[in-house]
Formats: C-alpha cells, structure tokens, sequence
C-alpha cells in the first residue's frame, strides 16, 4: 500500500516492513509519504541480510543513520537503496538523506521494522529520535491489534482499508517546570482545538479527554507520577460535534544531569483500531441485557462479580451498597478476610464488613460525579482502596432510578494497565 502525504518529526517517508512466515525475511507492507525519496525499496529483506531495516530488527534497538553513514550502506550493497528518481529518471544517491531503522515489538512479539527518512542533514536531533521511536510504538500496536483480531495468524498483517502507519498522528512536548504544551497542528487537529484557541497548557489535552480517562491520563502527564520508562494510554476524547473518538498516547521523560525529570516527549495519534470487537461488544450487551433485569442489590452484586472477575483477571472484587453516610458490603471476591487490606478485616462484624464513606474520599467523589474511575500502578489513594488494588483498581459507580445507590471496585495485585476492551466492560458495567 502506499500513500502520498505524510510527514513527521522531520521524516517525510515511512516504510512498515512484517516479520514472514517462518521468520526468516520481512516483507514490505505499506509504505507512505515521498516514495521517490528511496525510490525502489526491496519489497523483501532477509532477516539475516545486510540492511538498516534487518539489523535494527536483529539487534531489537533503533538504527540511526546520518547522510554520510547512510552512503556507507549504499556504497556497500546498493541493493537495499536503489536510488532515487529524479526527473530526468536518473538515479541519485540517497545520502543527502538521513535514515531510521526502529523495531517493532519486543521480545516474543517481535512484528517487524519500521524504516523512516528525511532531508536531515546533520541526521535526527535526540528529540525527533525519541519521537519517532514513540511513533514506531503506535505502528507496533497496530500490528499486534491485527494479528488480536485474527485468530489462528501467527504474523501481522495489515488490515484491509486500514493504514499501518498512523496518518493522522501528531507529537507534543510538555515542559514540566512551566507546565507549557507545545502541541503538533495535527495533534490539535485530533483534539479538535482551533489553533486560534489553544492556550499552550495540558489542561487543555485534559479537557478534551471524557472524564471516566482524565485520572488515568493525569496519572500519565503529572510530574509526581512519572518515570523515565516510556507511557502508554488509550483514551477517548469527546470532540466538539459530539463524536467519540480513540487516541492512543505514548510519551517518555527527558531529565537533566541530576535525573529530574524536565519534559515529557509524546505522541497522539487516531487509535480507531483499538474499538471493540464484534465478540467484544456481544460481551457488553449481554452484561448490560443481565444488569437491567436484576432487581436487588445483591443480584447486581452477583452479576458484576461473575462478569468481572475472571474475564478481567482481577484479584479482588467487592460490590458495596450506599446506606447513609456507611458502604454495606453485598458481595467480595475472594470472601477470605485475609484477602483483603487491614481496615476491612478490622469492620468484619458480621457476615461483611461496611466502612464509612468519610474513610474513603476517592469514593465519595466517584458516587458523587458518577463516572468510572480507573486508577494506575501506585496511584495516590487512601490505604484501604490501594490495597484492594496496588497494581490497578476500577471504581464503578452503580446508578438506579436516577440515583447512586452503590459501588464496585475492581483490583489487581499486579501492575494492571487498562486496555479499550476493559474499559467498555467496566463502563456497561456502571450503566
């Protein structure tokens, strides 16, 4: 597939090469942008051959090329870049150019490499690397959300009318002593914020994310939960007409010589390929069809825990009824004592425990603003919530008859990252 327009961090062309069957060469799959740039890319590399795309895929770190070590490469096999058609047809060398060769995946989920160039002449500045890398990470999830989608494909293929390489993507760079946002027009494009009206502040990124995905894109951006491994986040966004749209966030932080963190490099880009799937939706519709026929407290307990727990592989599931200013456990899961963080065991008076709200604040402002809230690894919660979940929990309003009458939470011990899936399971689950 190729595309015409695409340009990005100083790279006006981008090539997606796939890992084959049998893993022995990649295949080139799509590529876009100023294709005459690298006129002639091999549409089949060997993984064992000499090329940027097949030792960045060897070695699983990025490759960067300067005009001058790019000449290197073709001088030495001329093969991988053919050259470049001028419009006299005659090939021109391409090392006026500079190049990236970035992996794709990790690991066991090694999907291929993504190859990008541009008229750089002293090569890609260390912010436009980090970026680009950032980019090559959208391209990964991309992949692996294809190969997700088709059963019995052990390789990544792209999917029919979709694009490998994030078209409408965008970077920005958050200064995290003035808390100043320069933004990409692209990325304010997918935010749908007029140039004219975009002020250079995060509160601006914030507000345009729906409230159940504000804390855990705050927890993301804020200073105080950062850390120098790179960030990733589906969020959705609620544009100006009304339309309901995923993005995908990657971002990692830059520190000065002392390790303090000083900015956080990201990249927004559409994350449509992230929407449910047609199983995935039947899943939603069925918990929804069962919440709206329960008729007690304790049957919505049951429901939410079996349609919770397992799917989710969450540690820990309670369901909590809202009497007075007190939570009257229905349900918890596991029911062992044992299970659950010191302050629960220390009300277990009876068959439950109950607590008072004005323990739990995180609580009073979920029952109160009546949005689902999903809290990362090490979130700043009062100890009886991030024990229930230290390596993720879900707080789930339960609404009826126009009014909050109780609350789920949703733990995990381990470090818990909350996919697009998740969270349209958690939102039917808050009605």
């Amino acid at each position: 597939m190729t595309r015409q327009h695409f340009a990005f961090c100083g790279a006006e062309l981008a090539a997606v090469y796939v890992l084959a069957e049998g893993r022995r060469e990649l295949h080139l799959a799509e590529m876009t942008g100023n294709r005459s740039m690298l006129y002639g890319l091999p549409a089949v590399l060997s993984v064992d051959g000499h090329s940027p795309a097949a030792e960045a895929y060897r070695t699983g770190r990025p490759l960067w090329l300067t005009p001058k070590a790019l000449a290197a490469y073709v001088e030495e096999d001329p093969h991988h870049f053919p050259g470049r058609v001028g419009e006299e047809s005659a090939r021109v060398s391409p090392a006026r150019f500079s190049l990236g060769a970035l992996p794709l995946g990790h690991g066991a989920r090694e999907l291929g490499c993504l190859v990008v160039a541009g008229e750089v002449d002293d090569g890609f500045s260390s912010d436009c690397r980090s970026l680009l890398e950032l980019y090559a990470d959208q391209v990964a999830a991309g992949l692996e959300s294809a190969a997700a989608h088709a059963p019995g494909r052990t390789t990544p293929r792209p999917v029919l009318g979709h694009s490998l390489v994030p078209m409408r993507g965008g970077a920005f760079i958050l200064d995290l002593a003035s808390g100043r946002l320069e933004a990409h027009a692209r990325v304010l494009e997918l935010l749908g914020i007029p140039p004219d009206r975009f002020g250079g502040t995060v509160e601006m990124l914030l507000a345009s994310a729906v409230p159940d995905d504000v804390p855990a894109l705050m927890a993301v951006l804020e200073p105080d939960g950062l850390t120098t491994e790179p960030q990733q986040l589906a969020f959705r966004i609620r544009r100006p007409g009304g339309e309901l749209r995923w993005l995908g966030l990657r971002c990692r932080v830059t520190t000065d010589d002392e390790g303090t963190p000083t900015r956080v490099l990201g990249v927004v880009a559409d994350a449509s390929y992230l929407r449910p799937s047609a199983d995935e939706v039947s899943v939603v519709q069925r918990l929804s069809t069962k919440l709206a026929g329960a008729t007690t407290i304790r049957d919505v307990s049951q429901i939410v825990v079996n349609s919770l727990r397992d799917p989710l592989d969450a540690g820990r599931v309670a369901v909590a009824e809202l009497e007075a200013d007190r939570l009257v456990i229905t349900v918890l899961d596991p029911p062992e004592p044992r299970a659950w963080p010191d302050m629960w065991r220390s009300e277990w008076r009876s068959e439950w425990p109950d607590a008072s709200m004005h323990d739990l604040p995180t609580l009073q402002n979920a029952i109160r603003e009546g949005h689902v809230s999903l809290w990362p690894p090490g979130a700043d919660l009062e100890p009886a919530l991030a024990g229930i979940g230290p390596g993720g929990l879900a707080v789930l309003p339960l609404p009826a008859d126009g009014r909050m009458v109780g609350v789920c939470l949703v733990g995990w011990d381990g470090e818990h990252r909350f996919g697009p899936e998740e969270r349209s399971l958690l939102t039917a689950t808050a009605g």
